[in-house]
């Protein structure tokens, strides 16, 4: 098989499909490389470890998500209440990751389980997705306070925190219960963010 040169933009969209199609432990870099294209040896140069992969993917999808969305408020969410307001914003951001298997959660805890016991360096870049969703949240909330939807002494900093722990309280009960679905877990943050507004 002839080997073409190596595009990151393709290869990251490669190993998101492998990924996402039949799971982090079942996919490899020879998995991803073959589909791509390109060098294994190449691929492996550039990404030390599957998780550096996933990670870059990840990431790389994050920005895209946020370049993509209109996070504006207009002036029909003037009479909206906010929680309303800030779970449609959640949901919508996090559609595309909902449509995940759980086995592909599980895959993804591991592996933050992993890092945090012997990479350091992979865990920052896993806390830093977190921070990203915290930081953009902050930014909406802040918006919400411009256009008058909450209270100028409001604390988006605090609630940007308190709606994560929310969202990370949620996952965890979706993880540990088999029979609960992602519904059930939407459907739980709504309960949360309704009673925090």
């Amino acid at each position: 098989m002839e080997m073409i040169h190596m595009n990151e933009g393709q290869i990251l969209n490669i190993a998101q499909s492998l990924f996402f199609e039949k799971g982090y432990e079942e996919t490899s870099l020879d998995d991803i490389a073959a589909e791509a294209k390109v060098d294994s040896n190449q691929l492996k140069e550039r990404y030390s470890t599957k998780a550096d992969l996933l990670l870059d993917v990840l990431s790389e999808d994050f920005i895209d998500e946020l370049e993509e969305q209109d996070n504006q408020l207009t002036e029909k969410d003037l009479d909206r209440k906010p929680a309303e307001i800030v779970y449609d914003y959640l949901y919508k951001r996090l559609h595309p990751y909902l449509q995940l298997s759980k086995a592909m959660y599980r895959d993804l805890t591991s592996l933050a389980l992993r890092a945090y016991e012997s990479d350091p360096e992979q865990l920052k870049k896993f806390v830093g997705l977190d921070f990203m969703l915290v930081d953009e949240l902050i930014g909406f909330l802040n918006q919400m306070k411009e256009m008058g939807v909450l209270s100028a002494d409001f604390d988006s900093n605090e609630a940007a925190e308190i709606i994560y722990s929310v969202l990370a309280f949620e996952f965890v009960v979706f993880l540990s219960q088999g029979e609960r679905s992602v519904e059930d877990c939407m459907a739980g943050v709504q309960r949360k963010v309704r009673f925090l507004f």
